[in-house]
């Protein structure tokens, strides 16, 4: 659901501006593309990585990221399974998180005393 607002976000952003508040603009395209990136629309998050570097050209986490972006784009030309990979990630993360907050998984005693 990130996703959604992030993209609305983006669209009701002010034209020609870069800030408001405590959002900028870059930093809103970045967790834009990274949520495409994790469902698998890679196409989206390298658009999105190469508009914050028309913005910032030395951005270093974007140029990081639009390299990573680019790798598995050109994986999932030979192998469509990637996308499906990337975004299963994402869901096996979140079936274990919310197993745990049901109550469903319990964490070992190890881990518990660890928290605080």
């Amino acid at each position: 659901h990130a996703r959604l607002w992030l993209k609305e976000a983006l669209d009701r952003f002010p034209p020609g501006i870069s800030q408001v508040g405590f959002l900028d603009r870059i930093s809103l395209m970045e967790y834009l593309a990274w949520s495409e990136y994790q469902l698998g629309n890679l196409e989206q998050a390298i658009e999105l990585t190469q508009g914050i570097l028309n913005l910032d050209p030395g951005h270093k986490v974007a140029n990081i990221n639009l390299d990573l972006y680019k790798r598995d784009l050109l994986k999932s030309a030979t192998d469509p399974t990637v996308r499906k990979t990337i975004f299963r990630r994402q869901k096996d993360w979140q079936s274990r998180h919310d197993k745990l907050c049901m109550g469903a998984e319990k964490i070992s005693q190890d881990i518990l005393n660890k928290l605080y």
